[in-house]
């Protein structure tokens, strides 16, 4: 007679992990419990892994040279054959980086001109418009 039981898993770091762009880590998976032994393995919800592979097997996961696209959860999968879905842990992948800055403008005009700037950063940045070294105030900005 065999018994199966259900696996339990832990992960390191246990819920979040906060690294700056270009760093490197490493998450790793352990089984608690599980009879038989479960296979484990690595993914990243929503998208391939940062190797490009869907799924990778194994206790440990490692990130190299991390960008701001490797952000996300990634998931821990136990499997044994017990129930219909392995059990899951989640880590949530923080990347921070320092901003890019992306201008557009209208074309040039004696009377109107629009300008705009999009930031993407992590945290996100604090934007403030100057003109001619002098701090533009937010609440008069279509009027320059």
């Amino acid at each position: 007679v065999r018994i199966r039981v259900k696996p339990v898993i832990h992960t390191s770091p246990k819920q979040s992990l906060v690294l700056q762009e270009g760093d490197s880590a490493e998450l790793s998976c352990h089984v608690q419990a599980g009879s038989p032994p479960p296979k484990l393995r690595w993914r990243k919800l929503l998208g391939p892994l940062p190797s490009g592979e869907e799924a990778i097997e194994g206790s440990l996961l490692k990130l190299e040279t991390v960008s701001r696209y490797d952000m996300g959860k990634y998931a821990c999968e136990a499997d044994n054959g017990f129930g219909n879905s392995p059990v899951t842990s989640l880590v949530r992948v923080e990347v921070e980086y320092g901003p890019s800055v992306t201008l557009t403008k209208s074309e040039d005009s004696r009377t109107e001109m629009k300008i705009s700037c999009i930031v993407d950063s992590n945290p996100p940045s604090k934007v403030s418009w100057l003109k001619d070294g002098v701090l533009i105030n937010p609440e008069n900005m279509s009027i320059v």
